[in-house]
């Protein structure tokens, strides 16, 4: 597993509330990221297998996920999500797909993955383990 700029965490522990007006975060659940929290620290997360321009480096050998697969941004008060019409597509947990090019608001809950269920991930509001 690869992350770039020390964005990566690892936590554990049980669910507690959310902290108010804190970031979100970004928590891996399947995959190579599984496990863990990536912040929000006011920078795009570029996630791809490229590890020149993705943040979240995915193996070579991961063919479901493009060299610059999506990118998530904050900007202060919501998320978005916006695929950089991938090959294999971003989803979103009921299976729709993400319109590549065009970003969509995430809310803390969302589940999406990149490729395939494989590789899952979840926007959680800063405070929340599981």
């Amino acid at each position: 597993m690869l992350a770039r700029r020390g964005r990566l965490r690892h936590s554990r522990g049980g669910r507690t509330a959310g902290v108010p007006g804190a970031p979100p975060i970004l928590r891996g659940i399947r995959g190579t990221y599984a496990g863990a929290t990536i912040p929000f620290d006011g920078k795009p997360i570029i996630i791809g297998r490229d590890p020149a321009v993705a943040h979240l480096v995915f193996p070579q050998e991961d063919r479901n996920v493009s060299g610059k697969h999506c990118a998530l941004t904050y900007d202060g008060t919501r998320v978005m999500i916006e695929d950089y019409r991938s090959t294999n597509g971003t989803y979103l947990d009921n299976g729709s797909r993400i319109e590549p090019g065009r970003r969509l608001v995430l809310k803390p809950g969302t589940r999406f993955y990149v490729g395939s269920r494989d590789n899952t991930f979840e926007l959680r509001q800063r405070g929340h383990h599981s």
